[in-house]
């Protein structure tokens, strides 16, 4: 995966942003790992000198490339993610802090990137989801939480295993799998095997194709 990726370069994870002086987000990590995915040329057209919405870095809100959207949907010009990660200092992502993988204690039932319906954040949105102010619960697709089109919700864990979660999950196994450090009851939370084509590995590889055609 991209952010292993980054990882091996930079030593840590790729921040939920980078923030300017006065602390406000301005740059994604969804465009942070456009140089691991075979993305240089959009991500060498992005000017980090300028915020996410600035007058060049807006251009390219409509060339959203299609490992960011639902399998399925990537013929749509569309330029909101479904993919996002929960930031929070409990969690992997802590805000404008990277973290490392020895950080973590559990990365196979720790929770990296979710899959959400409903957010309307645009993929170069220094914006997430919060942990503070998220939804757990799975039962209902909420915007504010893990939600998806498909039946079962998929995340990707830390180690880089993605896999689906069974909607009845309680909301505490779901906030104890986004923490960096869950408790021993989540060591079986009832994961599921993906039907066919929701692997993000094969999504990225299809991606890689397209952009070096």
């Amino acid at each position: 995966m991209a952010c292993h990726n980054y990882h091996e370069n930079y030593g840590e994870f790729p921040p939920a942003y980078i923030a300017d002086a006065d602390g406000r987000p301005m740059h994604s990590w969804r465009v942070l790992i456009l140089e691991f995915l075979e993305s240089r040329e959009l991500y060498q057209q992005y000017d980090f000198s300028e915020p996410w919405d600035g007058p060049n870095n807006r251009l390219l809100i409509d060339q959203m490339p299609r490992f960011y959207v639902f399998p399925g949907d990537d013929s749509q010009a569309a330029s909101e993610t479904n993919y996002l990660a929960v930031v929070g200092a409990e969690t992997v992502w802590r805000h404008d802090q990277s973290t490392r993988l020895e950080d973590v204690n559990n990365r196979g039932n720790t929770i990296m990137f979710i899959e959400n319906r409903g957010s309307g954040v645009a993929w170069t949105e220094p914006r997430d989801l919060q942990f503070e102010s998220m939804s757990f619960s799975l039962a209902d697709d909420p915007p504010n939480g893990i939600s998806s089109k498909f039946d079962k919700p998929a995340i990707a864990a830390v180690d880089g295993t993605v896999f689906g979660l069974e909607r009845d999950l309680t909301a505490t196994t779901v906030r104890a799998m986004l923490t960096r450090s869950p408790d021993d009851d989540v060591d079986d939370p009832g994961v599921v095997e993906l039907p066919g084509g929701r692997d993000m590995e094969q999504i990225e590889r299809g991606a890689e194709e397209d952009l070096t055609k």
